[in-house]
């Protein structure tokens, strides 16, 4: 059985349904070469040439370039990076590419489960949340904008789903209720450069905010 709908932002497939359960760290922004990364997961990760196996509590996964998950696309040739083993989340990160498509699979230690995500997560310092941002101009993708994610379950709480020409780019988390964020616009025929963010406004609320506002 094959993963589908591989550019979800929450995936339900063959291999299960992630439900996370974490004390996530700010390392998901630090990155090593494939290698590395392997060499530190503690034997989670096996590279062997173009095969990348994971081990899992309950089964080994293995991840073959040139071979999508979701279907035997001859027109899509996957490639699967090893990004790193997480103890703290108890969870493997892959880099997916497929052509110019992207994306991030998310891989529980405790059965092999997988979560999809549009692009990289940038965690909160105390890992409560992370936010995607994922740019319009990327193609193969189902969202353009920006996504809050709780890592309990993992879910989307809270999305801006971008309708007109404006892309956005993640900067840092100022503690954990508010983020920086860069974004491109055009205005009057001229791209424009500005700052913008995202604030907890309220417990599980949050909205965005554009240079200017209160």
């Amino acid at each position: 059985m094959l993963c589908r709908g591989l550019k979800v932002a929450y995936l339900t497939c063959a291999l299960g349904v992630a439900s996370l359960s974490v004390n996530s760290s700010a390392q998901a922004d630090e990155r090593v070469s494939d290698a590395e990364a392997v060499a530190t997961s503690g034997g989670r990760a096996i590279r062997n040439s173009d095969s990348l196996v994971l081990v899992t509590d309950s089964k080994r996964l293995e991840f073959q370039n040139g071979h999508c998950l979701t279907a035997p696309l001859p027109e899509r040739q996957c490639e699967y990076t090893f990004v790193r083993h997480d103890a703290a989340l108890r969870a493997s990160f892959v880099e997916l590419t497929a052509n110019e498509s992207y994306g991030y699979l998310w891989v529980r230690d405790q059965d092999g489960e997988i979560v999809v995500l549009e692009d990289k997560p940038h965690f909160s310092p105390d890992g409560r949340h992370f936010a995607v941002v994922v740019s319009c101009e990327a193609l193969g993708t189902s969202f353009c904008g920006i996504q809050i994610w709780s890592a309990e379950g993992p879910s989307v709480i809270w999305e801006h789903k971008v309708e007109t020409y404006a892309e956005y780019a993640f900067i840092r988390w100022h503690g954990n209720h508010w983020i920086s964020l860069s974004v491109l616009t055009n205005k009057d025929n001229s791209l424009v450069n500005s700052p913008a963010a995202v604030i907890e406004t309220a417990p599980k609320t949050w909205s965005l905010r554009s240079h200017g506002e209160k």
